[in-house]
């Protein structure tokens, strides 16, 4: 008797290789999607070093770093426009077309022409291309914190923070020194004045929290207007109003804090007294420090959001004064951030000021 064969896979095969198919594709994915994250992060890295090489190339031609806001003499009343880092260095990444506009007053109307592509992190979930959308900040330095219980956390000492040993990037058109405004000459930052090193400053870093590239406001956080002239007619200044905070949509600072009260620090004395450091950090202010999703402005905004925050996990892209890029780890201690981002630490505000920064400490 003839056994016959039969053709096909039974139901219980079926069952087995979809499941062997299951298994393989749950293995894969993972592996996929990290590639995938890789790649959006080296393309970050990218379009961050573009901004670097646009501030170095600023430099070269103004023979100092741009200011985290600048005035650009415009065509129109009333003579000059308040532009932040981005708006001054645009003519270095071919936007040249952008400042001509606002030159001649035409940008009203035109959102979708100031989406600039290497101002967006690929990671990023916010990507309006309607809108100057930004996730790339430079280094402003040291923030006093508002409705602190000494100076050095108090908004009074703000004007007095813009100097360059604590930051690359500082206000030169605060109003705090006199009216009208006027461009500050201690906030004039050169490479000279970065006295530990181009490799050991940063420049640029992200932040999911930041605003749009266009936003600029007062120096004191909690202001909310500022007066711009024209350079024939002092009298008659034209106010410009910011929700409280919107200088800081550009910018990642530093704070006076340490990480515990057993740190040994350097602190500054006023009238005899011991100025003490907030211990231990505000959550908030470490990188990538309660970063929830929030963003363009619907976040708190203020100081403590000023910091290094991005989509990427275990930590953020980084650019230094030198153009050179890395990976920072989100878990490093907040003097070393500190240390990182004043250009003459020993002159700084910083609690930590005599401390040299130790091999291995941010980089592997």
């Amino acid at each position: 008797m003839s056994r016959r064969h039969r053709k096909g896979f039974t139901l219980v095969e079926l069952l087995v290789v979809i499941a062997i198919i299951g298994i393989l594709v749950g293995l894969l994915l993972p592996a996929v999607q990290m590639a995938r994250e890789a790649a959006r992060r080296a393309q970050c890295k990218n379009n961050m070093r573009n901004w670097g090489l646009a501030v170095l190339n600023y430099e070269s031609a103004k023979q100092h770093y741009p200011g985290s806001q600048e005035l650009l003499k415009i065509d129109v009343a009333p003579g000059y426009l308040a532009v932040s880092w981005v708006g001054a260095v645009l003519p270095y990444v071919e936007k040249s077309d952008i400042v001509e506009a606002a030159k001649g007053g035409y940008l009203a109307g035109q959102g979708g022409a100031l989406y600039i592509d290497i101002s967006v992190c690929p990671s990023g979930t916010f990507q309006n291309k309607q809108q100057p959308t930004n996730y790339y900040v430079a280094n402003g330095g040291f923030a006093p914190l508002p409705n602190g219980p000494n100076p050095l956390v108090h908004p009074d000492y703000t004007p007095v923070a813009q100097r360059f040993a604590d930051g690359i990037f500082l206000d030169r058109i605060d109003q705090n020194y006199g009216t009208p405004p006027r461009y500050l000459g201690q906030a004039r930052v050169t490479p000279s004045d970065v006295r530990d090193g181009t490799s050991h400053t940063l420049l640029i870093s992200e932040n999911l929290q930041a605003g749009y590239w266009t936003n600029v406001g007062p120096l004191e956080w909690s202001q909310t207007t500022m007066n711009y002239y024209t350079p024939s007619d002092r009298v008659n200044p034209l106010t410009y109003t910011a929700r409280p905070g919107q200088r800081f949509d550009t910018l990642f600072v530093w704070i006076y804090a340490k990480e515990n009260s057993s740190q040994t620090e350097h602190p500054h004395v006023s009238n005899g007294s011991i100025i003490a450091a907030i211990t231990p950090v505000p959550p908030a202010a470490r990188i990538n420090g309660n970063a929830f999703t929030a963003r363009q402005g619907q976040g708190p905004g203020g100081p403590l959001y000023a910091r290094p925050s991005s989509y990427h996990s275990g930590g953020v892209n980084v650019q230094f004064a030198d153009n050179s890029s890395m990976f920072l780890k989100e878990n490093i201690d907040y003097h070393v951030l500190q240390q990182l981002m004043t250009p003459y630490g020993i002159q700084s505000d910083m609690p930590f000021r005599r401390r040299l920064l130790k091999q291995g400490e941010y980089r592997d």
